[in-house]
């Protein structure tokens, strides 16, 4: 029974480094499109 419950620990630490990984990458993808956001907003803010 210990080997199961050390698996599952193991598991549950890579699920942490997975999960680490993905905030990092959201928070990109949602700077990215916050940056998009406001370019087109001042460009058509200028042309007007």
């Amino acid at each position: 029974m210990k080997g199961i419950g050390g698996g599952m620990v193991m598991k549950k630490h890579e699920d942490q480094t997975d999960l680490k990984g993905t905030l990092v990458s959201v928070l990109a993808v949602g700077a990215i499109i916050i940056f998009m956001w406001v370019s087109v907003y001042f460009l058509y803010i200028q042309r007007l």
